[in-house]
């Protein structure tokens, strides 16, 4: 009966404790007027690229604008690398990760399928998978020289190893 009235009363001081965390407050319009200046150039790099991939059934073309994202991306990354900021490195490590993965692989895939092995633009789609791969080898040493001991970088690193090894097989040998 007592350890069940303890257990009561200190799961009782926990969820208070829980309970009186509170929310982050919101944003002030400043900050994110600020937070969108530093990312403008980003969300116009994703826009343009958006249209253009989806008025293109070339899928050489689409390899091309997800290659100006991730070239978009990486511009960021290296003002984040300049300012150490660990958490932003994170962010758009993730966001670079995501459009190389689920956008850039599948389309050089496509194409290479599109073009066949011995197609005219075979050389511009290994001039974007090495180049991406590039970026990707760029990203991993930058982090493991300077911000590999955060969790969160280490995750896009880990989850950048395994986009590496999917854009290198995706035009084939």
């Amino acid at each position: 009966m007592i350890r069940t009235g303890t257990t009561l009363v200190v799961f009782a001081m926990l969820a208070a404790f829980a309970g009186a965390q509170g929310t982050k407050p919101p944003l002030t319009a400043a900050q994110q007027q600020q937070l969108f200046q530093r990312n403008r150039a980003t969300v116009a790099a994703l826009v343009d690229s958006s249209l253009e991939i989806s008025r293109s059934n070339d899928y050489v073309a689409r390899a091309r604008s997800y290659r100006k994202v991730a070239m978009q991306l990486q511009r960021d990354l290296d003002h984040a690398a300049g300012d150490s900021d660990a958490t932003r490195i994170a962010e758009l490590g993730s966001h670079l990760d995501t459009v190389l993965r689920q956008g850039l692989a599948p389309s050089l895939r496509a194409a290479h399928q599109q073009i066949g092995a011995g197609g005219t633009d075979r050389g511009n789609l290994l001039d974007i998978r090495d180049s991406s791969m590039e970026l990707v080898d760029w990203l991993r040493t930058k982090a493991k020289d300077k911000w590999a001991d955060t969790p969160e970088v280490r995750s896009v690193i880990n989850s950048l190893e395994q986009t590496r090894k999917d854009l290198n097989g995706s035009v084939g040998p």
